[in-house]
């Protein structure tokens, strides 16, 4: 759930609507995913609490997580095969029409009752058939065209284009939830997802997206292997680690509505938010220049190090105003962040190697956050009656260690 670093999508849009592929169909992709991630944005940060409110236990909202990470990686393989037979614009629409039946289940569901729980069920299977059908589209599109020379710039762009609709997508959901209550910030979600289908449905053939034969026969899961076999493990570990992101700021905001936002939950939470990541764009555009320079290690281990300390310093949040404070310090995070996602586009490796990079790291992210889901899971179990605390504390942890790991990485070349 929460959207699998929702700026991804607008950054396959950003990065190659310069210079790269101008014709028609992919400016189609292009809206399409912007709509997309604006929809999908704007409920992505309250779901969890909107469950709680509803009467769901934190163990059964974070089973929902890890149920979804568990669908994704077979879900991911389907899709995969799905993308050879009908190709990625058919794939994509799937992944749309499947987030819009997930809004309308969430939409439905109430309390904690068996048309609840059914209703829960298959939220979460939509969820993980939309994440995977719309992402597999996209890896497909994202490596069948050249690469901009300057990866530092481009990529910086595109974290600042990805923090506007962050900025945006929080206040508006959060305001609408607010005022008319979250079922409103979820239909007009839908809306947006609704309409993020028009575009792909001019498209007619895989051709129009650059099909490509030899990418299509590297989905297979044999070649995959293969191509996995080669690459580089300690970049693709730090790649996953970096972007674990995800997880680490879906408990902590969780927790944030819980036992911070308590009157005015929904709009204060998203302008906490969406204002935050107002530093993060400063803080992208400062990173990309250092990338182009070639200061990489030394960004990615002060970044991953800093991110450790600000992590610690969540032990000291007891109110909206340090809580402010410290959203507004974690978003130096974009610089490690950042760091690692442009060694995918290393190009010395072939495509096959970049699209088994993307997919394996994706497969990475699927099992590991499970691990880390089920473990969360058995410790709310047990140390029942102080849940607030644990969930405050596994984002705590999670973060210290990810930064510490990521500067471990980094160390060696």
């Amino acid at each position: 759930m929460l959207i699998h670093h929702h700026r991804l999508l607008t950054y396959r849009h950003f990065l190659y609507s310069r210079g790269a592929d101008r014709s028609r169909p992919m400016r189609r992709f292009y809206a399409s995913s912007f709509l997309h991630d604006f929809g999908s944005s704007m409920m992505s940060l309250f779901v969890l609490f909107y469950l709680y409110q509803l009467g769901w236990s934190l163990p059964v909202i974070v089973g929902y997580v890890l149920v979804g990470e568990i669908l994704k990686a077979p879900l991911r393989h389907l899709g995969n095969r799905l993308l050879i037979g009908w190709g990625a614009q058919k794939l994509a629409l799937i992944g749309n029409i499947a987030w819009i039946l997930f809004t309308v289940s969430l939409l439905l569901v109430g309390q904690p009752d068996a048309l609840g729980w059914g209703l829960l069920a298959g939220a979460v299977i939509l969820d993980a058939a939309s994440h995977s059908a719309y992402w597999t589209a996209w890896d497909f599109n994202l490596i069948s065209f050249e690469k901009p020379e300057k990866e530092g710039k481009q990529l910086s762009l595109i974290w600042i284009f990805g923090d506007l609709s962050r900025i945006l997508a929080p206040v508006a959901g959060g305001v609408i939830a607010q005022i008319w209550g979250f079922q409103a910030s979820l239909v007009v979600a839908g809306l947006l997802l609704l309409l993020s289908v028009g575009p792909l449905v001019g498209l007619k053939s895989t051709a129009d997206l650059g099909n490509v034969e030899k990418i299509k026969e590297s989905l297979r899961l044999r070649p995959l292997w293969e191509a996995y076999k080669r690459l580089p493990k300690r970049k693709l570990w730090s790649f996953y680690l970096s972007h674990m992101a995800w997880l680490i700021g879906s408990l902590w905001a969780l927790w944030l509505a819980i036992a911070i936002f308590t009157t005015q939950t929904y709009s204060g939470l998203g302008i906490l938010f969406a204002a935050s990541s107002v530093v993060s764009m400063a803080i992208s555009w400062l990173v990309g220049r250092l990338i182009d320079k070639g200061f990489n290690r030394p960004v990615l281990l002060t970044s991953s190090l800093l991110e450790s300390l600000l992590s610690g310093l969540k032990l000291a949040v007891t109110g909206v105003p340090l809580a402010v404070a410290h959203n507004f310090l974690q978003q130096q995070s974009a610089g490690y962040t950042l760091t690692t996602f442009q060694w995918y586009f290393d190009k010395k490796r072939p495509r096959e190697e970049q699209l088994a990079f993307f997919q394996v790291y994706s497969y990475f992210f699927y099992f590991f956050n499970s691990l880390i889901l089920i473990g969360l899971i058995v410790c709310l179990v047990v140390f029942s009656d102080s849940q607030l605390e644990v969930l405050r504390l596994s984002s705590v942890f999670l973060g210290i260690a990810v930064g510490l790991l990521v500067a471990g990485l980094s160390v060696k070349k």
